[in-house]
């Protein structure tokens, strides 16, 4: 038999069949170096064309399938069209969604896949939407000063004393015409010296909109 030039009476799968058996070359050793199922090659030699995928995808396995046994690709391609008669074109049937080969999903998953994914979207939105308002709500606050020593007016007989507390969005903090110098997270620590008598330590802290808040401590210096 004349490779090259198959006989127009043979079918397609028929002689592609009887050309491998001739070069003896195994079904399985086809499908191993073409990548092609060895059921689609078997269906393929049977000329059982109800197993096999759309016109256009079995074009180019047909080609894939020639080329291995080297045969002219295009010949074996016309003797497709005339001994089974199938346009190389998708039919009505072989179109997704309903595609026969397209892997099908649980209905339950089709069902819940829209909604779900347009919970999630909104939820996101949501979350994305609450943390600028907190930022800007967090922008708009004035200032707070936090004390940890002295928590509340107290009286002492030392005559200094260390200030320590933090400043809460704001970005400046002073004693007077004094700023007192903050690190990167608002802490701040002054050493005082009390005078005798009463001293009103009053701060003021200033955020970058420039409001201002004043938060004052007592502290009674008494001699020993």
């Amino acid at each position: 038999m004349n490779e090259g030039s198959p006989k127009e009476e043979i079918l397609c799968g028929a002689y592609l069949r009887s050309v491998r058996r001739e070069k003896g070359v195994s079904l399985e050793k086809v499908s191993e170096k073409t990548k092609i199922l060895s059921s689609l090659l078997k269906s393929l030699e049977e000329d059982d064309y109800s197993q096999l995928p759309p016109s256009a995808f079995l074009h180019g396995m047909i080609k894939k399938y020639a080329q291995f046994l080297e045969l002219d690709p295009d010949k074996i391609i016309q003797l497709y069209q005339k001994s089974n008669g199938r346009h190389l074109s998708s039919g009505q049937y072989d179109l997704l969604p309903h595609n026969r080969f397209q892997v099908k999903q649980f209905n339950i998953f089709l069902f819940l896949k829209k909604p779900l994914f347009f919970v999630l979207r909104i939820s996101l939105f949501i979350l994305i939407i609450a943390y600028f308002v907190y930022e800007i709500f967090l922008f708009l606050l004035p200032p707070n000063i936090v004390f940890s020593s002295p928590s509340v007016d107290f009286s002492t007989t030392q005559s200094q004393f260390v200030l320590e507390g933090k400043v809460v969005r704001g970005k400046s903090l002073f004693w007077g015409d004094k700023e007192i110098p903050l690190d990167k997270r608002g802490n701040f620590q002054k050493e005082i010296v009390l005078v005798p008598g009463l001293n009103e330590i009053e701060l003021r802290a200033v955020n970058n909109l420039g409001k201002s808040t004043f938060v004052t401590r007592n502290i009674i210096y008494t001699r020993p």
